[in-house]
């Protein structure tokens, strides 16, 4: 393993947990943060990698693991659209938009501000597709990866054996310490997956609220760059 310190940043639901399980494999030192808690670790200008995913993909897995971790997958999806009219009508939808991006625009300001080396991994890009993520962890830290390294991680990493950690954990409030997986963390992992469950309607109204604020981060952090 390198001996380094690594920092993988996010806002939450965006497959940071499963890039940060594939570094470990490979530096000694990899830190995991989805808000300002992780800001100490920016003055230290370590080499970082953003998670990205499609916005209501990410928000709604989020409402997910946060308003309905009790309910079954099947029970979750087949009432998705009432659960989030019930939380629009109720005015937490917008209260839980408005938590998520807190964790947007610190990763919005880390890209445009961040002092040290900085990687932005698209979900969409990377999501079971390991060529691409050696491909891009290899030019970003100008060092090969060894081959039995690449096939720990393929082994260790799949999205089967993540699903058979969440398995052993009752729901997302309980978690394997070792690979950061929490119980019922992962539904199907496809990208655009909840596009197929949630009513155009509403699917665009979503979009429309989570990018209705994008430039605030300049205010919240004062930058005029």
């Amino acid at each position: 393993m390198i001996d380094k310190e690594v920092l993988v940043f996010s806002a939450s639901r965006t497959g940071s947990t499963f890039v940060w399980q594939c570094l470990c494999k490979i530096f000694t030192k990899v830190h995991k943060h989805h808000d300002g808690q992780g800001s100490h670790l920016f003055q230290k200008k370590l080499p970082c990698i953003i998670t990205e995913r499609d916005r209501v993909e990410s928000f709604v897995s989020r409402m997910r693991v946060l308003r309905f971790k009790d309910e079954s997958n099947k029970v979750f999806l087949d009432n998705i659209n009432k659960f989030l009219h019930t939380l629009l009508n109720n005015n937490i939808l917008q209260k839980d938009v408005d938590d998520y991006y807190l964790e947007l625009h610190t990763v919005e300001y880390l890209k445009a501000a961040y002092s040290g080396e900085l990687l932005v991994l698209k979900y969409e890009d990377f999501f079971n597709n390991y060529d691409f993520i050696f491909d891009q962890f290899e030019k970003f830290f100008k060092a090969p990866i060894a081959t039995s390294t690449k096939d720990l991680i393929v082994r260790d990493t799949n999205l089967f054996a993540n699903e058979k950690r969440q398995d052993k954990f009752e729901n997302f409030d309980t978690h394997c310490e070792n690979s950061l997986i929490h119980g019922k963390h992962i539904i199907s992992g496809e990208p655009n997956f909840y596009k197929n469950y949630i009513d155009p309607e509403m699917y665009n109204r979503l979009h429309n609220m989570l990018w209705e604020k994008n430039e605030d981060w300049k205010k919240l952090y004062n930058y005029e760059g």
